[in-house]
């Protein structure tokens, strides 16, 4: 009797320990022992990628540039002070409106802060990719104006210590080749100097859908961020070889302004339903999962942060904890991380 009762707190802190590790509906064991998972790992509180937001509401306006309707996202109830705005360019367009697929990643900005410009620079399927980026520029420039002339109504665009309009560009896919470009023409085209330029899956095609400016010219106090997943595999490379080539072209950034990402798929073997894939649409989805909350969005509100704010630079350069993290499944095995480097690598291979 004396000796069962000796069992009896070490039995009670097994079964905390269980629950506090698995959850209460997380995960369970199947008729092999093994622990089976029912949910990818969620939004977590804290950090750039959690759910502690600044504001917790949302005012979508649109403005007329271009020739196309353009979109202003910023918090509500409307803020007193100037906020960083940040200019968003979608991916190749096949899918009729592009936005509602980005509307996760524009939300959380904005919750965290920022005032968003969602650039329609591709408004029809077949618009000549050789504009692509003079579009852009234009809806920037007039969506800063737009913003600007509308102090009532409009959250203004904070400045810097020298008067600049604080401006921060972000952009997936095709519409991250085209960011690259129009921050490297950035004086030509009329727009303030971009604070940092972040890309998800740059891509025009592998080198050969659109036109690719020499990214040398890009400011080397600009803050570069360029995040990669895995894609479809070693012959789906064109993200690799468009990133890559600008990447190589900015040698004239110092390391601690810029860093390479690569993000890896996580085929949990007892969770197959929930795979966590780095396919090339993954930061393409109306649905925000683990991927977003702990990869596309920590890193984009954490270059934001540091660009504007000088914080939060462990959670998108070094190769840190805090930067790699992508969660932990409920059995208690972490996803796999992500990598960050001064090399560009193809998580592919």
């Amino acid at each position: 009797m004396k000796s069962s009762n000796l069992r009896l707190p070490s039995l009670l802190l097994y079964i905390l320990l269980f629950c506090l590790t698995c959850g209460l509906d997380g995960c369970k064991i199947n008729d092999n022992g093994v622990h089976d998972i029912t949910a990818k790992p969620g939004q977590p509180a804290t950090g750039p990628g959690g759910s502690a937001y600044e504001y917790q509401d949302i005012t979508k306006m649109t403005y007329q540039s271009n020739g196309v309707t353009n979109y202003i996202f910023q918090p509500s109830p409307m803020p007193d002070d100037s906020l960083p705005c940040i200019a968003f360019l979608h991916g190749y367009n096949l899918f009729g409106d592009p936005l509602p697929h980005y509307t996760g990643q524009i939300n959380h900005l904005v919750k965290k802060g920022y005032v968003v410009l969602f650039v329609e620079f591709q408004p029809l399927t077949f618009t000549d990719t050789k504009t692509y980026e003079s579009n852009a520029a234009t809806i920037i420039k007039d969506g800063l104006a737009y913003i600007a002339s509308h102090p009532a109504t409009c959250v203004q665009t904070a400045k810097d210590s020298q008067g600049a309009l604080q401006l921060g560009l972000i952009g997936f896919s095709v519409g991250g080749a085209t960011a690259v470009n129009v921050v490297a023409n950035y004086a030509a085209n009329g727009i303030p100097k971009p604070k940092f330029l972040y890309t998800m899956e740059a891509n025009n095609g592998g080198g050969n859908t659109s036109p690719m400016r020499d990214a040398s010219t890009i400011p080397a106090d600009v803050i570069v961020c360029m995040a990669i997943d895995e894609a479809n595999g070693k012959n789906d490379k064109a993200s690799f070889i468009t990133s890559s080539t600008f990447w190589n072209q900015m040698n004239h950034i110092p390391a601690a302004n810029k860093q390479w990402i690569g993000l890896y798929s996580d085929k949990h073997p007892n969770a197959s339903a929930l795979n966590l894939i780095a396919d090339h649409l993954s930061p393409f989805s109306s649905e925000p999962d683990t991927y977003d909350f702990y990869g596309w969005y920590k890193w984009s509100t954490a270059v934001a942060n540091y660009a504007f704010y000088g914080t939060d630079y462990k959670y998108w350069w070094g190769n840190t904890k805090e930067q790699t993290y992508l969660g932990t499944w409920s059995d208690g095995v972490d996803v796999r991380p992500a990598l960050g480097t001064q090399v560009p690598f193809f998580p592919g291979e």
